[in-house]
């Protein structure tokens, strides 16, 4: 769909750009356009034009360059608005909590996170990024993030267990990541491929964290070539 055609849902952050034209700071103003664009890149993708984006909040096409010179500075800031700058150290003090049960401590990590990306801008950002329009670098920060976020998963497992769960690095890096993929397939059926999905959030990390430690009962060690 084409951001031309009219559509153009009501976005609060497009509002504001608009009804606040008159006081707003450059700070203020840079980030509600920052806002409006996030919305209309997930909507439409980074290969919209700038001058649909400054049709929809309402502002000339100049003064989006006067904040953002290059079109790509917009979306790099896009991308760090609505992914990097996301994550919170605090999601990983659950793990800390040795005198709760470690499913419990899983569970609580993976519901905070999953609670901070269930949108779909995060999502279709995601997306559009992955695909293209974003630097090698910044990519590697937040699968970067996504690493560490998992490591430590595994870490207390191992902790927990107190052996090794995988049988080379590369495994037990790709046990974090099957965990990771079953949070970002429920979102994609849910903002991308408009699939069934479960609505209880809760029980949903219960199952698939559940399912996860069931596969790594002590004493058990994957092993591809058995």
């Amino acid at each position: 769909m084409n951001a031309s055609d009219g559509h153009t849902p009501a976005n609060a952050a497009t509002a504001s750009v608009t009804a606040g034209r008159r006081r707003l700071s450059p700070e203020q103003r840079r980030h509600l356009i920052l806002e409006a664009a996030a919305d209309f890149f997930a909507e439409f993708g980074f290969d919209a034009q700038m001058t649909d984006l400054a049709q929809r909040i309402g502002i000339s096409h100049s003064l989006i360059f006067r904040y953002f010179p290059t079109k790509l500075t917009l979306i790099e800031a896009v991308y760090d608005h609505v992914h990097l700058q996301l994550w919170a150290r605090v999601w990983g003090d659950s793990l800390e909590d040795r005198g709760r049960p470690l499913a419990r401590r899983i569970e609580d990590f993976l519901l905070a996170y999953l609670e901070a990306v269930d949108n779909p801008r995060w999502v279709r950002i995601g997306l559009y990024a992955g695909l293209g329009h974003i630097t090698i670098e910044n990519k590697r920060l937040l699968t970067g993030h996504v690493a560490a976020a998992m490591d430590r998963i595994i870490g207390a497992v191992e902790e927990e267990y107190g052996h090794s769960i995988a049988t080379t690095p590369s495994l037990r890096q790709e046990l974090g990541w099957h965990l990771y993929s079953s949070l970002i397939f429920w979102l994609m059926r849910k903002y991308v491929l408009d699939r069934p999905h479960e609505e209880d959030k809760q029980a949903f990390v219960a199952l698939i964290v559940r399912n996860f430690l069931n596969g790594l009962q002590p004493g058990e060690t994957p092993d591809p070539t058995s």
